[in-house]
Formats: C-alpha cells, structure tokens, sequence
C-alpha cells in the first residue's frame, strides 16, 4: 500500500501548479445546465432591452448583436442587464458552482465573494471597450484575489482577454508599475508577443491570477464577445480598499468558523 506524501490530492496539486506556473486555470463548468440557465437570463433582458420578443439561437443572438445595436448603445445596454441579473438571488450562487470545485482548490474552501458580478461585452472593432494593460495589486488590490471569467459565447484572441505569464511578467512587474510613466499603449506593445490569448469556449471557465499584466484589445474576431466575471479571496486573507461587507461577502464559512466566531468566553476557568 503506497501512503500518501503530499496534503494535496492529485488534482489539487495540478490545479495548484497549474495556477502557479501559467497564471489561470481552465476547465469544464460543473453544470451545464446551470450555464445554460445564465445565458437564458442574459439573453432575456438582453432581448426585452431591444424589443426581440423569440431567440431561437442564443448563442448567434449573443454573438451577432452588433447588428442590433450601437456602440453608442452599449454602455446602456450592459447597464441595464448587468443591474437587473444582479437582482436575481440565485445568480451568484449559481456563478460560485459552475467554478466551485476549481475555486476551492485554488483559492480555498472558506471564500468571500464579489457582491456584485459583473458583465462585459465587445463589440467587434469598438475601441471605447478597450481594457488596458493592467494588474489589480498595481491600483492597490489585495493580491489574494482571484478571478473568474465565464464566457456565454465561444471567446477566442482579441474576443477574449490576454494575460501575460509570470515568467514574462517579472520582467517589466517595475516598469508596469508606474515608476517609469509608460502608457499603456506603450507597455502593450512591449509585451505583446510574450502575452497568451485566454481562448475559452461556452461551456468553460477560466481562473486566473489578477495579479498578472492583462486586459483585451479591439475585437477583431467578427462577432461578439460576452461574459460575466466576479472576484474571490479566502475570506481570512487580507484585504485592501475592496472591504469585507462593502465589495465581498463571505459565502462558504465552515461549521467550525461559525461556532468560533460566536464563541464568547464567560467568567474565568478554574483548575
């Protein structure tokens, strides 16, 4: 019988290298059916909000909207959907299992939670949704943080967001930093070749280290990219401007956590 040498199971210890060595993880939602039931919530205020009464194919409504409306329409439209999802009590839990399994073994089983998840969406060729080169610890971010990204149509290249591996970040983690009063421009096109495309299909999700250089550029891929995001930390972990109760709420305290954290010593204890 070969005993165990490591506290990591086999998976934990892939996630965990896979994380560490690559910055992200990706993998297969726990439920396709709960994903299903996000995009069919998208879909519906997405459609109400331009006045479609029947989406047959949810995935080329989502995709081709450009169509339909405007790049000076946008930010009104992603407004709109994003205050009303955010109104449905099941959405986040539902967000928090489609990752869960991932989530626990990266960031820890006793989780705070973003309040709020948020929503993006690229038009093709639209440059006013351009996210520049950035890293959340760099703008005062608790670096404990992670993020998870949940695409509601395939997302590949400048349809996605890009991030640069750790190897590639050490060297210019100073320079991005602000000490030097680069652009973003400027920085993006000194990273460019070593940046990876976060290529991730309907039905997945990525995990990835915020702390890392990243961000997305016009998209030049013809169609539409759409997906939700939301931030998580181990709840006992420090935090920065983004405060327990005011950005995170915690969602997974354990049975133990909750009897300490009630626990009130009464009197003296006597021999």
């Amino acid at each position: 019988m070969n005993l165990p040498t490591s506290f990591y199971d086999s998976e934990e210890q892939f996630l965990s290298e896979s994380f560490l060595n690559n910055g992200y993880v990706k993998n297969s939602v726990f439920s396709p059916l709960l994903l299903d039931k996000v995009r069919e919530l998208i879909v519906g205020l997405a459609a109400e909000y331009i006045g479609h009464a029947v989406i047959r194919d949810p995935a080329d409504f989502l995709n081709n909207i450009h169509a339909l409306i405007s790049p000076q329409e946008l930010n009104e439209l992603r407004s709109s959907i994003t205050k009303k999802m955010n109104q449905e009590k099941w959405l986040r839990p539902v967000f928090y299992q489609l990752a869960s399994n991932a989530l626990n073994m990266v960031a820890g089983n006793e989780l705070a939670m973003q309040m709020q998840i948020d929503l993006s969406i690229q038009l093709p060729g639209d440059e006013n949704i351009v996210s520049p080169v950035h890293a959340e610890a760099w703008s005062g971010d608790s670096p404990f943080e992670v993020a998870a990204w949940l695409p509601l149509v395939d997302c590949q290249r400048t349809k996605s967001l890009f991030l640069l591996p750790p190897a590639a970040s050490q060297t210019i983690r100073s320079e991005c930093g602000g000490s030097t009063g680069k652009g973003s421009d400027d920085v993006f096109k000194r990273i460019e070749r070593d940046v990876q495309w976060m290529d991730v299909d309907y039905g997945e999700f990525l995990l990835f280290n915020q702390n890392l250089p990243h961000g997305n550029r016009i998209n030049n891929e013809g169609k539409t990219g759409w997906a939700l995001s939301c931030r998580f930390k181990s709840v006992f972990s420090p935090y920065a401007h983004n405060r327990l109760g005011e950005y995170y709420e915690p969602i997974t305290l354990r049975a133990a956590t909750r009897i300490g954290m009630s626990h009130q010593i009464s009197g003296e204890i006597h021999d």
